[in-house]
Parts: C-alpha cells; structure tokens; sequence
C-alpha cells in the first residue's frame, strides 16, 4: 500500500474505539491515550481508484489502518464553552454523546452524524489536490 498524502486528525475531532476487540463497551478517544491518526490518500495503483482510509501511525514510523473506529467532531459545550469529550456505545442500541469536563453537560447527539468528520476531510484533500494543478 502506497500512501500519496497525509493530513493528521486535528483536536477538533475525537477517534473512537473500545480498549477491547468488540464494540459493546462504550467507546472513547484513542487520541487520549497517545495514539497518532492521520487521514491518508491510499494509491489505488493502476487498475483502482484511490481510497481515503483513516490510519494509525505508530512510535517506530509503521502504519495500520483503522477499519473499527468512529471519527467524530468535538463539539462546544453550550453552558461553558468548552470542547467537549464524543462518546459512542452500540451495547444495546446505537447511541453516541458529548460530555463537558468543565460543567458536566451531556449532549446527545446523533448518530447519523458520524461521517460529517471524514467528508470535510475528503474535500480539503479535493482542495489541495485542486490547488497543485
């Protein structure tokens, strides 16, 4: 696999995944605990389109792919202003939240919302692609 670019997932977006290896706990940010993501421009080579595919960049400089994992834009608390922390589990229903650490604030929110974060980024890649021709 080929990678043509790489933009990193900003703070303004939170990767969720669970610390196990099915999705019925509820899911948190990877990026808390130290983990690099990045959006990246797969090369399809010569007979495939080229595919947008989040990844994990490790330590040592290799890569994995991340099939399992949910990005999700942080939102700004209403009360305090604070961004806040995306929450997502799928134990007995779909069901994703945003929790403030400044004032507790919960906000549910929705869960056909979830690709918003990897269409924006699909069309700043569209852009930049657009910007070197």
């Amino acid at each position: 696999m080929k990678i043509k670019q790489m933009i990193p997932v900003t703070n303004d977006y939170a990767v969720l995944a669970t610390r196990k290896e099915h999705l019925q706990e509820t899911c948190y940010d990877r990026k808390l605990d130290g983990q690099q993501y990045f959006w990246a421009v797969l090369d399809g080579g010569e007979y495939e389109h080229d595919a947008i595919a989040l990844i994990q960049v490790s330590e040592d400089g290799s890569y994995e792919i991340c099939e399992r994992n949910l990005v999700v834009e942080r939102q700004v608390c209403p009360i305090c202003g604070q961004k806040m922390f995306p929450k997502h589990s799928e134990k007995h229903t779909p069901t994703s939240w945003q929790d403030c650490a400044g004032c507790g604030y919960r906000l549910d929110t929705s869960y056909d919302a979830k690709d918003t974060a990897g269409s924006r980024i699909q069309e700043i890649i569209r852009g930049r692609e657009e910007d070197d021709t």
